[in-house]
């Protein structure tokens, strides 16, 4: 039952805008009022956020003490999940062990700053301690008002699949932040769960501390039996994620649709913000960020992606975010041409009648242009 009619949950219902910076802030105000000793008793009885949460006092020390942590862990995380998450006009979330609701709060806060306009239809908040999923119910029903709540007070080996609530039709958003290495619990119980929803279009975000091989070893194991795809995983040594802190931290995001359509998901976003780039005069094509644009566009085009080799040879015959080499622009032109990609003819045909990278040759020029031309390409019909 969600909390209510406490000083906590007065404070939370009448928040303007919440973030989760405000709520730990809160928290910070709670902590710094007690005594120093009461500080470190609460803080140690803790254990190192594994124990269940079973009094108020330790709701508010948890986020204090750990809080900031889950927050750059997901944050990280979350700027690496596709975009086809991001852009959803609609999606549930599944909170795992989801304590406080942490997770869910954190990408309340991202995707107001990605996607604002995004509608998060439903939240099933799964946690063992009745104490944290009340507190989860209230801050999810204030940071998404317009969400259906659904708490779940089980233990993970007590779930059965009708727990779950998942639409068939809507992305499920499936969050794991410093569960999946817990190892009180039968994990292939979770994943055989997991694999029986009826949703078919899923991504899983996990984060988790470094402990040791065998306790990160259950991520990997949890995340390669679903069924789905690893497109991101990183592993954080001390002070990556933080350059003041000795977080550690394990990422790994998956997706239940295949790697080709996921690569062609990449493709799509990294030509667009490519075309974007390079039409862009303003922006210094020689800096970091084109640098790296660069190396994106380039992998995408190793790929096949005809549009992404196009690009790429634009790149090399300019100079954007490397070197400028007139021989492999034509050499990404031609590989783009061999897709029947209509611009690219114009752009080889150009490099004829300009004699860059190549002899000057208008006879070529015009058998390029033609063969544009047929594929409906107007600069080539221009240029006939």
């Amino acid at each position: 039952m969600k909390e209510s009619k406490t000083t906590y949950a007065y404070l939370i219902e009448h928040m303007h805008n919440p973030t989760f910076q405000k709520v730990w802030d809160i928290a910070y105000d709670f902590v710094h009022k007690l005594p120093s000793e009461l500080c470190d008793e609460l803080h140690e009885s803790l254990n190192r956020g594994v124990d269940v949460l079973d009094s108020e006092p330790l709701l508010q020390m948890y986020i204090y003490s750990f809080g900031k942590m889950h927050k750059a862990k997901l944050m990280h995380a979350f700027n690496h999940i596709q975009d086809r998450a991001i852009k959803n006009d609609n999606i549930e979330i599944v909170d795992y062990g989801c304590g406080q609701g942490l997770a869910s709060l954190c990408y309340h806060d991202f995707i107001k700053e990605h996607n604002p306009l995004q509608k998060v239809t439903r939240i099933t908040l799964i946690e063992p301690s009745p104490l944290a999923l009340s507190r989860a119910e209230l801050l999810c029903s204030c940071f998404y008002p317009e969400a259906e709540i659904v708490a779940v007070n089980k233990q993970f080996d007590d779930l059965t699949a009708v727990d779950i609530k998942a639409s068939s039709e809507v992305l499920t958003l499936h969050l794991f932040s410093n569960i999946l290495d817990v190892e009180s619990y039968n994990l292939q119980h979770l994943i055989q769960i997991i694999s029986n929803l009826p949703s078919e279009k899923s991504e899983y975000v996990i984060v988790s501390p470094i402990q040791n091989t065998l306790r990160t070893q259950r991520l990997k194991t949890f995340a390669t039996n679903l069924g789905g795809f690893i497109y991101y995983e990183n592993y954080l040594d001390k002070r990556q994620l933080d350059e003041e802190k000795d977080w550690t931290c394990a990422v790994l995001l998956c997706s239940s649709i295949s790697k080709q359509e996921l690569i062609e998901s990449e493709c799509d976003k990294v030509f667009e913000e490519a075309r974007s780039f390079f039409d862009n005069k303003v922006i210094d094509h020689k800096g970091e960020e084109s640098i790296a644009l660069f190396h994106r566009l380039q992998s995408c085009a190793k790929q096949g992606d005809k549009r992404c080799q196009n690009q790429l040879g634009m790149w090399f015959l300019y100079g954007v975010g490397t070197e400028q080499n007139n021989g492999l622009a034509l050499e990404w032109f031609i590989k783009a041409a061999e897709q029947n990609y209509a611009s690219a003819f114009g752009n080889i045909g150009n490099l004829y009648r300009k004699g860059l990278g190549v002899e000057r040759d208008n006879n070529k020029a015009v058998h390029y242009y033609k063969e544009g031309a047929d594929r409906k390409h107007s600069a080539c019909q221009y240029r006939l």
